[in-house]
């Protein structure tokens, strides 16, 4: 049987909610606005053709980021590494510099789980249970991998100097 669906007038008003930050998310995730904003359009249709579109308010967000997780991990999974995800170690080329204190640089230079639970965690606001639904991982572990990404994330941005991975 299939779920409720959506109106067009729902969906629009949910579109319009939800994908600025959506794209955010997949563009940090990705490092990538460009494959970013693919997936968050592959997102919207996985959720429409899921049991997702008979969802509401923040029960249909959370399933949105779930499909968005999904695609993103699909996407390292194949191999979608591009030469900006390589640390410089692996690269045989010096670390670049940053300036001290660059969020921006230091998100980047995380690795894409750790970037994407920093995100959902502290930009989005979803609690331990809820990453673990998106990331795939058990909700016991959250903390750790939360706490072990905050630690990296401090040391890059304080140190203003690459990490290697």
């Amino acid at each position: 049987m299939r779920a409720a669906t959506m109106t067009e007038a729902e969906f629009t008003g949910f579109y319009k909610a939800s994908a600025h930050r959506l794209r955010q998310f997949l563009t940090r995730a990705l490092s990538d606005a460009s494959l970013g904003e693919d997936l968050a359009q592959e997102a919207y249709i996985r959720f429409l053709n899921s049991r997702g579109a008979g969802l509401v308010n923040e029960e249909a967000t959370k399933y949105l980021y779930r499909i968005a997780g999904n695609l993103v991990h699909d996407h390292w999974r194949r191999g979608g590494v591009k030469i900006e995800d390589l640390g410089a170690a692996e690269m045989g080329i010096p670390p670049p510099r940053m300036e001290e204190g660059d969020v921006h640089a230091a998100l980047t230079e995380l690795p894409p789980a750790q970037r994407s639970l920093l995100w959902l965690a502290y930009v989005e606001g979803y609690n331990h249970k809820e990453i673990a639904e998106i990331m795939k991982v058990n909700p016991a572990s959250v903390k750790v991998l939360l706490s072990r990404a905050r630690e990296r994330f401090l040391k890059i941005f304080r140190s203003g100097v690459e990490m290697p991975r």
